[in-house]
């Protein structure tokens, strides 16, 4: 069993937003968190980690609009073998395994304008990817 948060921050650029929002994180002790709204570019990602999450996933955009993060727990026992990134800041894509199960985390932050032909599109990535060994579970969340 893992826990998982998914939160739109509308920019995370200040240190003082980071922090306050950790806080709140920290509380439920969740396993993957999942930011959308990052409003990172590639050029100024951020500075502001906490010690007990340092594995961190981001998709930028050139301006300082959209972005995704996946961050794991260090103590969460997945080992990503795969990772996508979106180069236009929408969404972040992680393979790997958990416990011996086989595990897709995606993190999607959608456009406003045509939601449903970039969800279809989405649908389309994720299904070309994931695959189902004989002895594995794919879980989709």
């Amino acid at each position: 069993m893992y826990k998982i948060i998914s939160h739109n921050v509308r920019g995370v650029n200040s240190p003082r937003k980071w922090k306050t929002a950790f806080a709140v994180y920290l509380k439920h002790k969740p396993d993957v968190l999942c930011l959308q709204e990052s409003y990172y570019t590639p050029r100024s990602n951020p500075k502001f980690f906490h010690s007990q999450y340092t594995r961190f996933f981001s998709s930028t955009y050139p301006s300082k609009s959209r972005g995704v993060i996946t961050l794991l727990r260090n103590s969460f026992p997945m080992s990503v073998t795969q990772s996508m990134l979106d180069p236009n800041g929408r969404y972040v894509i992680l393979f790997g395994t958990y416990r011996e199960e086989t595990l897709c985390l995606v993190n999607v932050y959608a456009p406003n304008n045509d939601p449903i032909s970039f969800l279809e599109e989405m649908g389309t990535i994720i299904e070309s990817l994931t695959y189902i060994p004989q002895d594995h579970l794919v879980r989709r969340l």
